[in-house]
């Protein structure tokens, strides 16, 4: 008795059916993605109202609205093959410049509110202008880091296409931090 081979993994043949299948879990994606990004800006309105107006809560604010736009676009009409990859290409790739623009402003926020918790400490610090900086971009990336895992999770496509959108979208998110300093406070 010869063993079984496994068949071959059956690659995209861009059928009717997978298109409408690949537009609907794209929809899915951009409305989870909205819907988290949502959930915190309404706990950070709860917990704290002043905040909403800080320059990183409206560049988080812009990552709200390009989710919802994104998923508006996908769950309605028929969009083509190109059309639909485009959308995800260049969706997550505004999200990740949002991410890391709003990381920048962030951190300086950070350092005004570390120096407003301890009266001595000089916000001007090297070690605490490093230490928020750290802190912020880690975040950063965690919320990149989430952003990519959802749409490993949601859209379906093979582990190459999978690790490519990752890995030139992620860049940024690491680079940023590394090449520019916290932004100082302020509107851009």
């Amino acid at each position: 008795m010869e063993p079984e081979t496994p068949e071959p993994v059956r690659s995209w043949s861009r059928s009717e059916e997978e298109r409408a299948f690949y537009q609907g879990r794209l929809s899915l994606f951009w409305k989870a993605a909205f819907l988290i990004s949502l959930g915190t800006d309404v706990l950070e309105l709860l917990l704290d109202p002043g905040a909403f107006l800080r320059t990183s809560a409206i560049i988080d604010r812009l990552g709200t609205l390009v989710f919802g736009l994104l998923w508006t676009l996908c769950r309605r009409g028929r969009r083509s093959w190109p059309q639909l990859q485009a959308v995800e290409w260049l969706g997550l790739a505004t999200i990740v410049a949002v991410i890391a623009v709003d990381g920048r402003y962030v951190a300086a926020e950070s350092i005004v509110h570390f120096a407003a918790q301890s009266p001595g400490l000089d916000p001007r610090t090297l070690a605490l202008a490093k230490a928020a900086d750290a802190y912020v971009s880690i975040t950063m990336i965690l919320a990149g880091g989430l952003i990519f895992a959802l749409r490993a999770a949601l859209v379906p496509s093979p582990p190459v296409r999978t690790l490519v959108l990752t890995s030139l979208l992620g860049l940024p998110l690491v680079v940023v931090p590394f090449f520019f300093a916290p932004a100082s406070a302020g509107p851009p």
